[in-house]
């Protein structure tokens, strides 16, 4: 570990302060340090003569970066966590403020640990200036998985490895990491320089629940940003439906909100409801005997996304069900399932919500097997959103499966729902055509005029940006030697990581 202490002297001359005044040159002192949780960041400590707001720039002779300002107190070291430090090279770190300045401190990054992610920019129109924006996602190493960041360019300038791996993941407010893990069912969650906080197994919230639940799921963790239960977190949870005397037969989601800090439970849910032997659902709206287009034996009802605002006082979730083309909505307060959204649904799909006469849309036109549903809008009943349409089967049954990003529109008034955004083609020699088999993401990035979303299953997976809501593609990065890219955030920088979308 290297550590290097420099201090300088602030850059007013003392001869030219008033001694009335008796003010004294504010001295900085800087110190930096190794982050073992990330390799590529450092963690620097400032002291102050003065109290003072500082900030610390790292540069490499290229790249310059600048921490967010950090209120420091007189004499009291102060910890400041510096990102982005790319990997092979030397960075020079200098401490600012109040009109003084350290000396540099070099900090040297080594090169990336053997066998981590390679992406590489296969379409960049160049529509988009360089800026300090990153997109976030999962993926394997030889040693394990990861959660890690990249610039335009496709170069890793964000790394936080875990050794229970890496699936499902979320930047908290606070910038504590929450991560699901795909080798055993826990959530766990970090602080913003990658150490490790706590971690909840199932076993933890037993007899604390109202319904049962068997195990975490690694598909979706949520924070709740409003109404009594903010800072909180959501997860999903699954269960077996097992009628006595007979093996397990349905595989159903649930959701547990609980306070990170504390593990308490502060309301969950089971589409099961509280007997798993009735062969029942918790609301009759949903038949546990039907299947979707593509519904695997004994997981006909399975659970991938969650969203969560209040609506009238009410505590709402929706919560996207792949096997069933289905994204429902749950009212907190009864347990109850207000809608179903998609085929065989509770909306009819029109073409326009404010023609005349709406023109019912072919079955096709709906989402299957989706994952990753993002609000892009709400007014009053009617809500905008975007999503990724996986497309292993379709009503049409076409002979050669695709995928698409998709945006609706509903209005909870009317019960009718428009389609407003589609990028993807059905057509395999088309440039804009792609299948992902599973997982997948969409979102909305920071300026609003673009989409960001992942491929995830099948060769070559990729992130992209499409201009939205026109539909060009502007951007993409191949990563051929990973198999499985589930999750996608995008940050207006690496200290912008709280920026949300919801």
């Amino acid at each position: 570990m290297r550590v290097s202490f420099w201090m300088l002297m602030g850059c007013h001359d003392p001869a030219l302060v008033d001694p009335l005044e008796d003010v004294e040159p504010l001295i900085l002192s800087l110190s930096t340090m190794d982050n073992p949780y990330n390799p590529l960041s450092a963690l620097a400590t400032v002291t102050a003569s003065q109290d003072a707001v500082v900030t610390i720039t790292a540069s490499d002779g290229r790249l310059h970066h600048t921490t967010a300002p950090v209120s420091v107190r007189a004499e009291e070291p102060t910890e400041i966590l510096v990102l982005g430090l790319r990997a092979d090279r030397s960075w020079s770190l200098v401490a600012a403020g109040e009109g003084a300045e350290s000396e540099a401190a070099a900090v040297s990054i080594g090169p990336l640990p053997a066998g981590y992610p390679t992406c590489t920019v296969a379409v960049d129109d160049g529509t988009e200036p360089l800026s300090d924006e990153v997109v976030c996602t999962n993926g394997r190493t030889p040693d394990g998985d990861l959660y890690y960041c990249m610039d335009r360019t496709g170069e890793i300038v964000w790394a936080l490895p875990s050794a229970e791996g890496v699936y499902a993941f979320r930047v908290l407010s606070d910038g504590t990491l929450a991560i699901l893990s795909p080798l055993s069912s826990r959530i766990s969650f970090f602080t913003p320089a990658g150490e490790p906080i706590i971690f909840y197994t199932p076993s933890w919230f037993e007899g604390k629940t109202r319904f049962h639940h068997e195990w975490i799921d690694l598909h979706e963790v949520i924070e709740i940003m409003e109404g009594p239960w903010a800072g909180a977190v959501a997860i999903l949870t699954a269960s077996y439906e097992q009628p006595e005397g007979e093996a397990p037969s349905t595989r159903a989601p649930g959701i547990i909100v609980f306070d990170r800090q504390t593990g308490v439970v502060l309301w969950d849910w089971l589409i099961l409801g509280e007997s798993l032997t009735d062969g029942l659902a918790i609301d009759d709206t949903i038949d546990l005997s039907r299947g979707g287009l593509y519904s695997p034996q004994a997981n006909i009802v399975h659970g991938n996304a969650l969203l969560h605002r209040v609506e009238e006082g009410r505590d709402i979730f929706w919560m996207s069900l792949r096997h069933q083309d289905w994204i429902i909505k749950i009212d907190a307060e009864t347990d109850a399932i207000r809608w179903r959204l998609g085929r065989e649904g509770d909306f009819a799909l029109v073409d326009d919500l404010d023609a005349a006469e709406p023109q019912l849309l072919s079955d096709d036109a709906w989402m299957y097997q989706q994952h990753a549903p993002e609000w892009t809008l709400q007014e009053g009943d009617r809500t905008a959103l975007v999503l990724f349409d996986n497309g292993l089967r379709r009503p049409s049954e076409p002979k050669d499966a695709y995928s698409r990003v998709l945006g609706f529109i509903i209005d909870e008034s009317t019960m009718t729902a428009a389609p407003t955004f589609t990028y993807g083609s059905t057509d395999p020699a088309s440039s804009d055509h792609f299948f992902s088999e599973g997982v997948g993401d969409a979102d909305r990035t920071p300026d609003g005029d673009r989409l960001h979303f992942v491929k995830g299953y099948g060769p070559d997976p990729f992130l992209a940006a499409v201009q939205y809501p026109g539909g060009s593609l502007s951007w993409k990065l191949v990563c051929p030697d990973q198999d499985d890219l589930y999750r996608l955030s995008v940050f207006p920088s690496l200290y912008e990581m709280t920026w949300r979308t919801e």
